[in-house]
């Protein structure tokens, strides 16, 4: 695929080479830390903390349903379907290409990066977000959302990590599974007060606000509990950004060295090395 859009990406890898220093470069650690795995896993538990109370629970199912519908669709289905093995192994022919990807930590990833997960993530829950607060508070401002999704898709042209196509193509599909999520969850409650009204009534009834309430004497302030939920969301993004930096410098590389390239990619499988007495690391694609 890459030989098909080479001129494109080529020269768009070279804009963001042209840029590089070590501000942006700091930047483009931080705003790629939404996309890692483990805030993912973070805010998909807390979406589910958020299915439990009534008010709350329109956002948590887009939280879950658009993370969910985003791992199968992106991570199951498209990448191992299109297979592009990162441009960080398939370029190292471009000397120019490959010091830029130096200059900015070699980040190991994953095996393969068609489309981008990351720009599919910012983007899907951007879209779903943004069509929430557009229509259920009838307020304007969620276009904000996307400004950190772009640079969330930025970022990772900037480290190298991604071809712009790739990014690309993660932020078209993240537009249209955050619409399917918004519009499958706004029929699916729509045609449950219709033809299911008990279940639907059971289901919405259901919450843990008055046990709380109980609790605590009082009713929730809605400021401390919307204050809480910032709070949680950039702890998250600092956990994730804090392993993505001890990764950077303790992660383990691929030992494959093929005849066109050395594997740069993140390598989880150990293999015992009886000649060398050594341990060796393997990504999936070489164990």
């Amino acid at each position: 695929m890459h030989h098909v859009f080479d001129g494109f990406d080529m020269s768009i890898f070279a804009a963001f080479g042209f840029i590089q220093n070590d501000i942006f470069t700091w930047l483009a650690h931080a705003f790629t830390a939404f996309g890692q795995p483990e805030f993912c896993i973070m805010l998909f538990i807390m979406g589910l903390v958020m299915c439990a109370f009534k008010r709350t629970r329109k956002i948590g199912l887009l939280i879950i349903c658009t993370i969910g519908l985003f791992f199968i669709t992106n991570n199951l289905i498209l990448k191992n379907l299109f297979f592009r093995l990162r441009p960080y192994n398939a370029l190292q022919g471009n000397a120019e290409y490959f010091q830029w990807y130096l200059n900015v930590g070699a980040i190991a990833e994953t095996e393969t990066c068609f489309p981008s997960g990351h720009s599919c993530f910012a983007f899907s829950m951007a879209t779903a977000l943004f069509l929430w607060i557009r229509n259920d508070l009838k307020k304007s401002e969620g276009w904000m959302l996307f400004i950190p999704a772009l640079f969330v898709a930025c970022s990772r042209i900037y480290l190298m990590v991604h071809y712009p196509t790739d990014v690309i193509a993660g932020i078209l599909e993240g537009i249209l599974l955050g619409t399917i999520v918004w519009y499958a969850l706004k029929l699916i409650f729509f045609t449950g007060e219709k033809f299911a009204p008990s279940f639907t009534e059971k289901c919405t009834e259901a919450d843990l606000e008055p046990r709380l309430e109980k609790k605590l004497n009082r009713k929730p302030d809605t400021n401390k509990v919307i204050a809480i939920i910032v709070l949680l969301v950039i702890c998250f993004w600092a956990a994730s950004f804090s392993k993505l930096i001890v990764d950077m410098n303790a992660a383990e590389h691929c030992s494959h060295q093929g005849p066109d390239y050395i594997c740069m990619n993140e390598a989880d499988n150990p293999v015992y090395d009886e000649a060398t007495g050594q341990w060796k690391y393997y990504c999936d694609l070489h164990n």
